[in-house]
């Protein structure tokens, strides 16, 4: 009598510890999703964008939608006149509808009040889910798992330890596909252990993984898979439950993607064609010029390693899936726990075939994202290998039967706990924003040891002004452009440049004119070939006044410098301006250079800057110019003009002629 009570007294005492494990998770969680910040990434915003569009303009068009500040995406296609999100409609269409829930309770709008909206529709339709299956998951480990340690350690993994974490404060459809796996599980755990399951797991079990499936494709796999054994089980369970339950999701799934994309696949099945690869107003898709981790640099090998043991490797990121090579190499071997007791026998079976599904079904992913050479972008710019990330139920079912042989080793205790903190690491590191690169991403970046930086052009030649070149005037018409400040910080000003022929064959007459409270003018004269050589201001600019003093000269040296100090540009990045010139956007090169300036006393100093966007289409080169100021100490901004142009003569084609970047 006295050890049942202190059987029941244990249990009890155990219950409550895997309770608090949840409710702190769930507690940490949640506190984190309603502080997130909305719209973190072109992947979640292509999602978001579909949602509004439902809700506003019951519509999957996204045309009107992006064009607002902060919400336009690179994940979207182009098809007859419209824009379309890549990701399939059934995430964004029963989000639509828990949104349309949060904001008639609230009274709150989507896009006015986008951080509350967002954040409690994301408390709903990530964290129940996830709730959700880490208390399947904690009913699980009750029956499998031997001891109190063994619980409480794949609890808390699945709680804090698992890249799944930090996704949790975005719309993705990673969070939501894990929440099905643990479903599905928990479902085919009790349909293969009992001797007559109940019809309602064949029920669960087959919407669970056609959910799955529905929001991870290649989970396909996974519903054959639970197919074939339930219908081993019972044939008439099978066929009355499991296959109407699955039809649900997937009859969705096809019904929505027919109903935004006319046809049966998602949007993304066209990846490579016209519908990603196009041109508007002069700007090319971001598909036609990816950037960064998306240029796709790396070779099969290299792109294999990082993916196991590199920058967004499984075991490098969550050392703590170290233990499923081990687990795997052992399936042969399931947990000593009354291994005469029959019911033992049959959990250890179920185990193991568990073990052998995540087996399977992890090498077949592998598989799938390797043979796909045009995608070897790691999930583009995210913290985890997200593809991979609603397997992670099924990794943590692995490892039972490997702590359920081991947890009374001590070397093994001990050797868990830095898997444990260094996977919790990785994991909270990126709480606030997933789609960020991982901590190592940043770590081997900074040593140089890997570089998906966007190229840089070389300039045409060395160039020491933000003038970059000089219009011919042989013919004796003036050259001019005219430009207006878009900054706030300086009101309405205009800046004209002209250039007439000078008395000196080869060289330009420039008048650079400034009108803000009162026009000034600065007449210079500019040697042509110094210029072109790459010569700097002091060698191709000259004065016509004669009497023009030292001061002067200094002054308008720093006009053509843009700064106070000499200082070279260097080159940046391809990019498409718009500017009131015509409808289609420049083709522009980035340039900059920027000095430090310390007072006479030496108390303070001043950083200075100059950007300015090169374009051949234009008569002095120019597109846009901006200068800064800003203090060295606390970079705030102290000055800044940027000078948009807005009239030239002659004027530019009236329509961007697009080729790929060399």
């Amino acid at each position: 009598m006295a050890d049942e009570t202190s059987r029941t007294t244990n249990s009890t005492g155990e219950s409550r510890i895997l309770l608090w494990i949840l409710l702190a998770g769930a507690a940490v969680h949640g506190t984190m999703i309603l502080q997130a910040k909305p719209l973190a990434s072109a992947n979640d915003r292509s999602r978001w964008c579909t949602v509004w569009s439902l809700l506003e303009r019951q519509t999957f068009q996204i045309d009107e939608i992006r064009q607002v500040p902060g919400w336009d995406t690179i994940d979207l296609v182009y098809d007859d006149g419209h824009f379309y999100s890549t990701k399939p409609p059934i995430l964004a269409i029963w989000v639509a509808g828990i949104t349309w829930v949060v904001t008639r309770l609230t009274g709150w709008d989507l896009l006015r009040d986008t951080q509350l909206v967002t954040s409690w529709t994301l408390l709903i339709a990530n964290g129940i889910p996830l709730l959700c299956g880490w208390i399947l998951w904690r009913r699980m480990l009750m029956e499998t798992v031997a001891s109190n340690w063994g619980r409480g350690l794949l609890l808390s993994a699945a709680v804090f330890a698992t890249l799944l974490t930090p996704f949790v404060v975005t719309l993705n459809n990673h969070t939501i596909a894990a929440a099905g796996v643990w479903l599905t599980i928990y479902a085919l755990w009790r349909i293969l252990r009992d001797a007559n399951p109940h019809w309602i797991w064949f029920l669960a079990c087959g919407f669970a993984a056609a959910w799955t499936c529905a929001h991870e494709l290649p989970a396909a796999l996974l519903g054959l898979i639970t197919f074939g054994l339930c219908l081993r089980q019972s044939a008439a369970k099978t066929l009355l439950a499991y296959l109407p339950a699955a039809a649900i999701p997937l009859g969705a799934f096809l019904l929505t993607n027919w109903l935004a994309t006319g046809g049966l696949q998602p949007a993304y099945a066209s990846y490579g064609t016209d519908k990603y690869r196009f041109v508007i107003d002069g700007v090319p898709s971001y598909w036609l010029e990816p950037k960064g981790i998306d240029r796709n640099v790396d070779s099969p090998a290299v792109y294999f390693l990082h993916c196991l043991i590199g920058h967004h490797g499984l075991f490098s990121l969550t050392p703590l899936w170290l233990l499923l090579i081990p687990a795997w190499f052992s399936l042969g071997a399931i947990a000593r726990i009354a291994p005469t007791a029959e019911s033992q026998q049959t959990d250890n079976r179920v185990l193991r075939l568990l073990s052998w599904m995540s087996l399977v079904l992890t090498l077949v992913v592998m598989a799938f994202y390797l043979s796909r050479t045009e995608n070897y972008n790691y999930g583009g710019v995210s913290c985890a290998l997200r593809w991979a990330l609603w397997l992670v139920p099924f990794w943590l079912v692995s490892l039972i039967p490997l702590v359920n042989r081991w947890e009374d080793v001590p070397w093994f205790r001990l050797a868990v706990v830095p898997l444990f903190l260094l996977s919790s690491y990785s994991a909270w590191s990126r709480i606030d924003n997933p789609w960020r690169q991982p901590w190592i991403f940043v770590w081997m970046e900074s040593r140089g040891w890997i570089d998906f930086s966007e190229p840089r052009p070389p300039l045409s030649r060395p160039m020491w002004s933000w003038i970059a070149k000089l219009p011919n005037v042989g013919d004796g018409e003036p050259r001019w452009m005219e430009f207006q400040n878009a900054s706030a910080m300086q009101g309405n000003c205009q800046l004209r440049i002209e250039a007439t022929p000078a008395d000196i064959a080869e060289r330009v007459r420039l008048v650079i004119t400034r009108d803000c409270a009162a026009e000034r003018s600065t007449e210079l004269e500019f040697i042509r070939a110094s210029l072109e050589a790459g010569g700097k201001p002091a060698e191709f600019v000259r004065w016509s006044d004669a009497e023009v003093t030292p001061a002067r000269q200094q002054h308008d040296l720093t006009l053509i410098r843009g700064l106070p100090l000499l200082k070279e540009f260097r080159p940046g990045v391809i990019r498409y301006r718009k500017t009131p010139l015509r409808n289609d956007a420049f083709r522009c090169q980035h340039a900059l250079a920027e000095v430090k300036v310390e007072s006479p006393a030496g108390d303070r100093s001043w950083n200075y800057r100059c950007d300015v966007w090169l374009c051949d289409e234009l008569p002095f080169g120019i597109a846009e110019v901006e200068f800064q100021v800003s203090d060295a100490v606390t970079g705030l901004l102290l000055h800044q003009e940027r000078w948009q142009a807005t009239a030239c003569e002659p004027p530019p084609l009236p329509k961007a002629q697009w080729s790929p970047q060399p």
